[in-house]
């Protein structure tokens, strides 16, 4: 099979896809036809076999060829395939190709999501025909819902509340709306700098008085609080994002002696507490709130998956009150249905099972990441206490940006740590680096492809 390889497509292995590609739509390469092993067409045009596994895994995740255990890969038969003519197909850069090792931070370990039980959740769901499935259902969530959550934070946590007290809601967008209407316009927020605010203008895009909070090793600093005249401020206690600093007792106690002042509140986002590699899980900011000033908040995404797009916050006695008058019109923005379904999937004892899995499933590919990182001439880590991301350091006089689009373009998936700052950067270039995502086996193969594109600048 000779491939022509065109240089100006950019990397080898998007030059490989390309040219195997286009023979495929030519039908050049007719349905069925059996195409050369990595080993020999890298042999063949002594290309790296990484170089070959990459273009094959994009051509076959797009649908042009499929692979078959021990025998090798096919071509697909195309009719089906959405095909563009050729000024649409120039028009869409390469750039936008999906990385094949996609390190985010936000994803999940997919193939262990316990399918088989959501499935038998949803239909004892359907199947117990509650007449609450079909009501609107209480503006806070669903009571049952609140309370499987209250006993979860309790022994989970340490965080001792009342289901009365909590808010179940689509999302930490959707409650910190909640909360800015609640505590008034005028108030001033402080969020932590880097922090994930930074990154997400919803946070800050119409804020009348959003000040970035400097931290340090021990998280956000108190002084800077006490020195931007800070009403609110949001931090992330259990696993700083996205440095994944863990706060000391001794910040945390500096930290509610500042709220400890009338109108002041904390917004604790406990986003992935869970998610502790040494030591025992760290108990929330929240359970040591002798003041109410803590406003905690939770989510399902990272211990079960974003989709199910349910969160929950557990509000001050003295916020709840103004809640109930201001909402109480309001629904609740999450399928009864889906709140039904997470009760029993927690009351059951199937939440908790999941998170032991999960807790060791990620605890190996921490393990794995930190050795592996650590052999990379050129790189400098700083490996969390918690949570599934690292930090990394590139020891080179570069620009960020312009390094994670070189990667990008080559199928890695990283982000520029200054995506999440105000504060512009002067020495070598930070990354966030996640491994949730990623079976332990592409963990290898994209941090072995990410440590020769390191080589090559």
């Amino acid at each position: 099979m000779y491939l022509n390889l065109n240089p100006e497509i950019g990397h080898l292995y998007l030059q490989v896809y390309s040219a195997i590609r286009d023979m495929i739509i030519s039908r050049e390469l007719k349905d069925g036809t059996k195409l050369p092993s990595i080993r020999s067409l890298s042999s063949e045009y002594s290309i790296s076999k990484n170089t070959v596994s990459n273009a094959y895994y994009q051509l076959e995740i797009e649908g042009y060829i499929s692979s078959v255990e021990k025998v090798g890969f096919f071509v697909n038969k195309i009719d089906h395939l959405v095909q563009l003519d050729s000024d649409s197909e120039e028009s869409t850069p390469i750039s936008e190709i999906k990385p094949i090792y996609d390190f985010s931070f936000s994803g999940v370990d997919s193939s262990s999501f316990p399918y088989s039980i959501w499935r038998r959740v949803f239909r004892e769901t359907v199947n117990s025909e509650d007449e609450t499935l079909l009501r609107q259902g209480d503006p806070k969530g669903l009571y049952e819902l609140r309370d499987a959550i209250a006993n979860y934070l309790k022994n989970s946590r340490g965080v001792s509340t009342s289901p009365d007290d909590i808010i179940i809601s689509a999302g930490t967008e959707h409650l910190f709306y909640l909360l800015r209407r609640l505590l008034g316009e005028n108030s001033k927020y402080g969020f932590e700098d880097p922090g994930y605010a930074w990154g997400n203008e919803f946070f800050t895009y119409d804020l009348k008085s959003a000040a970035p909070i400097p931290i340090d090793e021990s998280g956000i600093k108190i002084s800077d609080l006490v020195r931007e005249d800070v009403d609110i401020c949001l931090v992330t206690p259990a696993h700083q994002f996205p440095t994944g600093i863990v706060m000391p007792i001794s910040r945390r106690i500096e930290l509610l002696n500042w709220a400890a002042v009338e109108n002041r509140f904390i917004i604790e986002d406990d986003y992935d507490g869970e998610f502790k590699f040494s030591g025992r899980p760290v108990p929330a900011l929240k359970s040591m709130d002798v003041f109410d000033s803590v406003i905690y908040m939770g989510s399902f995404s990272k211990c079960l998956t974003p989709s199910l797009r349910i969160s929950y916050m557990v509000m001050p006695k003295k916020l709840m009150r103004l809640y109930e008058n201001a909402f109480s019109g309001f629904g609740c923005p999450c399928s009864v249905f889906i709140q039904k379904a997470l009760t029993t999937f927690i009351k059951d004892g199937y939440f908790e099972k999941h998170i032991n899995r999960m807790r060791n499933i990620y605890s190996g590919k921490h393990e794995l990441m930190t050795g592996l990182l650590g052999k990379i001439n050129g790189l400098k880590i700083i490996p969390p206490q918690s949570g599934m991301s690292f930090v990394i350091e590139l020891k080179k006089d570069i620009d960020g940006e312009s390094f994670a689009e070189y990667a990008r373009k080559n199928g890695i998936g990283i982000t520029p740590l200054n995506r999440f700052s105000t504060i512009e950067e002067n020495s070598n270039p930070k990354f966030i680096i996640g491994f949730a995502g990623l079976s332990k086996s592409e963990i290898k193969t994209g941090l072995s492809a990410l440590k020769d594109l390191i080589n090559r600048i």
